[in-house]
């Protein structure tokens, strides 16, 4: 996977990153990779929070179904603002602490 996202650029993107944020090294603590098939209700949470704005979630689609209703909600900065998201190429969603996301009801079973 790591290979893939090298020759695809992702060194320059991991560049920009560090550059916009000021940091001098960044380390993966983990990688995973989530595939969805159907969602029903999911919670809002967060995944990372009180690291000072030291640490952060990279959300892209590895691949993505065309058509569909949006996938994502990342809250705003007012609590009761949300933007619903559709996973795009060559886009990413960077939440860092307390950035606060759901998983939108969906379902892919008829999309194959």
């Amino acid at each position: 996977m790591f290979r893939a996202l090298g020759k695809g650029g992702f060194d320059a993107v991991l560049e920009g990153i560090a550059k916009y944020f000021g940091y001098e090294s960044m380390t993966c603590f983990f990688f995973s990779l989530m595939g969805l098939s159907e969602a029903g209700y999911s919670f809002l949470h967060s995944d990372i929070y009180g690291t000072d704005f030291k640490s952060f979630n990279m959300l892209f689609p590895i691949k993505k179904i065309e058509g569909s209703p949006p996938e994502l909600d990342i809250q705003g900065d007012d609590a009761n603002v949300f933007l619903p998201v559709n996973y795009e190429y060559e886009e990413a969603y960077i939440l860092g602490d307390w950035g606060y996301h759901r998983t939108r009801t969906n379902s892919y079973r008829e999309a194959g």
